[in-house]
């Protein structure tokens, strides 16, 4: 069952319409359909106003199973794993622009890797 499911599910429950549902969030009906239908995904902040606005918690609204990893899944891909296999999508042309752009980043001292200094003296 989906977030957007269990959601419907919740308010129905409590007997309630999608405006009333908008209402005790501060959201319209049309956005509260939105996440109703799998439309949107909503962030941790989100969920945690519609646990509150349907008086359950937030894992009564995900699929805490789907979000566990199992001996079936493959671990969680690195950064430079994801930057890999971006790269095998692009043509020369567009390795070439990633290329330059990562070498840029590398270059700003906010996303460069910590270096350990060298003992003084040597």
């Amino acid at each position: 069952m989906t977030t957007g499911e269990r959601i419907v599910k919740r308010r129905k429950e409590l007997g309630l319409q999608q405006k009333d549902l908008a209402e005790r969030m501060g959201v319209t009906a049309p956005t509260v359909s939105a996440y109703e239908r799998d439309v949107k995904t909503p962030k941790l902040t989100t969920l945690q106003r519609f646990a509150a606005a349907l008086h359950c918690s937030v894992s009564d609204l995900v699929d805490v199973e789907a979000d566990t990893p199992t001996e079936e899944q493959p671990p969680a891909a690195s950064p430079v794993e994801r930057v890999g296999a971006a790269m095998n999508q692009l043509n020369a042309t567009g390795q070439a622009v990633a290329a330059d752009f990562v070498e840029g980043l590398a270059e700003v001292p906010k996303y460069q890797a910590q270096r350990e200094k060298p003992p003084e003296g040597t």
